[in-house]
């Protein structure tokens, strides 16, 4: 080889060693900064991570949080509904026992159910069968066995006679002391002669539970006749304007009528069809004759027709026979008997 080519030669050697130094010296700039480059993108990586993770951290602590609390919360609205709850429960409790005992008071104030005695019962003359009932009420302090002639001296064909006893109670005309009363007495003063509401009451339903007994045994209501003396009077009359079946008719006897404030209202649907006969002697000295006065003008002005007898002088016990003719008239045209088919 020649100088010239060993020349050339060398310069391309040296150019190439050149070369190669100045791409090697890039290439391991160019690692270099790859390196630093990924390092940097690791650590940017791993400050991310970490950046998400604590974000992460923190949301789930926040949701943690807000759980604590709203379930805190809940639990105190809950402890408070408890509260409320447990309150409402003692409050319906003591209410409870309240309520209990006022039914507990008003029972120990209720008077017992008065007891009332087996009536007196007197069947039809000469063994006939019965097909009408005349019931007739004794005044305060008597009894059945008041009126036990009645069907001897007034005798009715096919009529059976019955005589309800009033119950013993405490009468205040009486100062307490223990009579047969179909209802308490507090004076025998018209506007005050009686405030025993319940007692009148009672003795209406019983009086009227026989006359249901009577139908039930087959006499029409059309067949009966209510009737009564003094007190008996005033409880035959309210039976009577009361009654919800068409009765044959109502006597009273000495007698007057209470708690007329309940009435038209209290009046049955058949009170215009009542027969009715009243009577009263002027010498009554304990229901006055007036009172009998008053109580034709009341049942008169109701339109009712009222048989009204008046008899001079008759005290309030007495059954003079003028009385006993009226009556036994009336009761023979109201309760005719029956001829056989």
């Amino acid at each position: 080889m020649g100088y010239v080519e060993h020349d050339t030669a060398s310069n391309a050697a040296e150019y190439a060693h050149s070369l190669a130094s100045t791409s090697y010296v890039k290439w391991n700039e160019h690692t270099a900064r790859a390196i630093k480059e990924a390092q940097t993108a690791a650590v940017l990586a791993v400050q991310t991570a970490e950046q998400a993770a604590i974000h992460l951290a923190i949301m789930t602590a926040e949701i943690a949080v807000n759980l604590v609390i709203t379930t805190a919360a809940t639990t105190e609205r809950a402890a408070e509904n408890n509260k409320i709850i447990a309150a409402s429960l003692a409050l319906y409790t003591i209410q409870k026992e309240k309520a209990a005992n006022a039914d507990a008071l008003v029972e120990s104030l209720l008077p017992e159910p008065s007891v009332y005695p087996d009536p007196v019962v007197v069947p039809p003359p000469n063994g006939d069968d019965a097909t009408a009932v005349v019931i007739m009420l004794h005044g305060l302090t008597g009894s059945g066995s008041d009126f036990r002639s009645l069907p001897q001296t007034i005798p009715l064909k096919q009529v059976k006679w019955i005589f309800p006893q009033a119950p013993t109670k405490p009468i205040t005309v009486y100062d307490g002391l223990k009579a047969r009363a179909w209802y308490d007495v507090n004076t025998y003063e018209y506007e005050k002669i009686v405030e025993d509401r319940l007692g009148t009451q009672e003795s209406v339903a019983y009086v009227t539970s026989l006359i249901d007994s009577v139908i039930a045994e087959g006499i029409p209501a059309d067949r009966i006749v209510i009737g009564g003396h003094s007190a008996g009077g005033c409880i035959a009359l309210h039976v009577a304007l009361r009654s919800k079946v068409k009765l044959a008719g109502c006597v009273g006897l000495s007698t007057y009528l209470q708690l007329i404030e309940e009435y038209p209202a209290a009046l049955g649907p058949h009170t215009n069809d009542l027969p009715l006969f009243i009577a009263h002697g002027t010498g009554d000295k304990i229901i006055e004759y007036q009172y009998s006065v008053m109580l034709v003008q009341w049942l008169e002005a109701l339109a009712l027709t009222v048989d009204f007898r008046t008899y001079e002088d008759m005290g309030h016990v007495d059954f003079i026979p003028e009385q006993l003719h009226d009556l036994a008239i009336f009761l023979r045209n109201t309760l005719p008997p029956i001829e056989p088919a």
